[in-house]
């Protein structure tokens, strides 16, 4: 059998812990600290060829990710497949300062 993701279960989950979070913990909003809204990047072509050599890190940068995101909330014609690439640094982000 072959893994894959399950975007209805991965949904889910998603929903599971942000509903949690609000919900459960009062968590409801977490600022974006200066000293934490850049961060390292692995660009995505080299993401996975970990057999390779080690890859050049790119930086991105969390405000500019929630900027995309809100965007994508007004406008629902943008390209809502490219805007998981922003949603992911923000929700690794809120896992680690909820995580604490």
């Amino acid at each position: 059998m072959q893994n894959e993701i399950d975007l209805r279960a991965l949904k889910r989950a998603i929903n599971a812990v942000l509903d949690h979070l609000v919900e459960n913990v009062g968590v409801e909003k977490l600022p974006i600290k200066a000293a934490e809204d850049f961060y390292w990047d692995v660009p995505t072509s080299q993401l996975y060829a970990v057999k390779g050599n080690q890859p050049k890190l790119d930086v991105g940068r969390l405000a500019d990710d929630w900027e995309f995101v809100t965007l994508m909330l007004r406008d629902k014609n943008s390209a809502v497949g490219a805007m998981l690439l922003h949603l992911a640094p923000l929700l690794r982000r809120v896992g680690e300062e909820v995580g604490q």
